[in-house]
Formats: structure tokens, C-alpha cells, sequence
């Protein structure tokens, strides 16, 4: 289905019953709603699940490439809620969309009843000078070959064959300038960050092998957070939820359930 809003038409798919807790599942950078399919389906049968395509991916429509992004993602998952009849929701993300759920709950915190963050970086504090200091390289990107930057966009996320061969179908399917302008944001709101951490219950999940600069941030993340739960998964990377799905479904219903009370 398809929601037209005057910043995107975007794609969605919603599951479960009408009167269950909503969950919303937001997916990274160059992938699509398909992302969390097999969470979506394991809640479904409780759960009020709703999967979207993040603007500039999958059947959902750009942004204007002169406008900044996480800010207006949050405002259109916002507005997606209202046009579906959802007060509050659980809002899950991988990396693109943990920026943009923490946004949500710290803008909206009435609408977010928990986050949960897959291989995220903690927006609060404001990443330290030297990753701010990367902002302007993010052009980079676009001297390296487009095949070389897809291949290593899903082996640098996903562990497994089938996670990596689903990254690498949706990084094709994005255009260069726009994964470039996503990782410019990216850079952009680590150096903005926000004023402070999403106020709900958080749980952080790290893979044990995702990179260490991420599991070490998610640490910090936890550390400074009273209200968060930090579980790693076990192999899994950034996408623990794909290389890992099974444990990391086992997790999602533990955490929903301490939520839920």
C-alpha cells in the first residue's frame, strides 16, 4: 500500500490484528521493508506490525536531495501513524533507522512506547570531533566502483550468504548519489546529535562481529542510559537480526514482553 504525504509517497505493508500493540520496523540504509520480514511475521499473530520502505528506498519516492533527512523521516513515520490510526507504536531500527526512530521518540515522545536499535549509534552526545570531522569525505564514495561499494555494503553489514546477497540486491537497486547523500546525513546528524537519548526503555543490539567502533559506542550508549538493555547476538554483524534471526526473534519477544509489563 502506498501513502502520499506532501514529503514522500512512500510504500508500506501492515499485519496482525487491528487492536494489537502497534510495532514498526525501520530498516538501514540501502535496503527496503523486506528487511525485517521474518520479525514481521513472527509478531503478526499478536502484534500490529507495520514494515515501510525509508524514503529513497525500495517503491517509496525520494526526498529532494537540498533537504536534510532524518528530521523529515521521523516527521513522515509520524504522519504514516496518523494516517493508520496508530496513538503510540514500538519503533524498531538498523542503523539508517535507529537515527531516525531516536529522532522520533525524542521529538514525539508520546507516540514511542520503547526503541530498539540494531547495530545503532547513539546520536547523544554528539559523535566526537575526529567522526565530525568526516563530513566532507562523504563524496568519497562516489570515486569508488560502483560494483566494489555494493559488494561491500552487505559483506560489511551481513555475515551470512542470503543477507549478504539481499543487501547487495538493494544497494544495486539505489543510485550512487543518493547512497552518497544518505551517509552525508548520517555524518551530518552525528555531528548535530540531539539533545538527549530517546526518554523510553531502549534495548541496543550489537552482532559479535560487527565492527568495534559500533559495539564500543552501543556500550557507551548503555552505560550513560538508565533505562536500556544491551544484548549482543551472537554471529551476527551490523544486520543481527538477518545473519541471526532466531535469536534475535527470541530477544525482540523478551524485550516487547518486559514493555509491554
Amino acid at each position: 500500500m502506498f501513502f502520499e504525504h506532501e514529503l514522500a509517497t512512500v510504500y508500506y505493508e501492515l499485519r496482525g490484528p487491528e487492536d494489537g500493540p502497534a510495532v514498526v520496523f525501520c530498516h538501514g540504509p540501502a535496503a527496503d521493508h523486506r528487511s525485517f520480514q521474518g520479525q514481521a511475521e513472527a509478531l503478526q499473530d499478536r502484534y500490529r506490525v507495520l514494515v515501510w520502505d525509508l524514503p529513497f528506498h525500495g517503491r517509496s519516492d525520494p526526498f529532494d536531495l537540498q533537504m536534510a533527512y532524518t528530521t523529515p523521516a521521523a516527521d513522515l513515520l509520524m504522519a504514516l501513524l496518523d494516517h493508520l490510526g496508530m496513538d503510540s507504536a514500538l519503533l524498531v531500527g538498523h542503523s539508517l533507522g535507529s537515527f531516525v526512530i531516536q529522532k522520533a521518540a525524542v521529538d514525539f515522545p508520546e507516540r514511542a512506547t520503547a526503541t530498539i536499535h540494531v547495530g545503532g549509534i547513539p546520536l547523544h552526545p554528539k559523535a566526537p570531533a575526529p567522526i565530525r570531522l568526516l563530513h566532507p569525505f562523504a563524496h568519497i564514495l562516489d570515486l569508488l566502483p560502483e560494483e566494489w561499494t555494493n559488494n561491500k555494503l552487505a559483506t560489511g553489514r551481513a555475515g551470512t550468504a542470503s543477507a549478504r546477497r539481499y543487501f547487495e540486491e538493494c544497494a544495486k537497486a539505489l543510485p550512487k548519489r543518493h547512497l552518497i547523500h544518505l551517509y552525508r546525513e548520517m555524518l551530518h546528524d552525528l555531528a548535530a546529535g540531539l539533545p538527549h537519548s530517546p526518554p523510553q526503555p531502549l534495548l541496543l543490539v550489537c552482532g559479535d562481529r560487527d565492527a568495534a567502533i559500533i559495539r564500543r559506542w552501543n556500550l557507551q550508549w548503555h552505560n550513560l542510559t538508565e533505562h536500556s538493555t544491551l544484548v549482543t547476538v551472537p554471529q551476527a554483524r551490523s544486520a543481527a537480526h538477518q545473519d541471526n534471526p532466531e535469536h534475535f526473534i527470541r530477544v525482540l519477544r523478551e524485550f516487547i514482553a518486559q514493555v509491554d509489563g
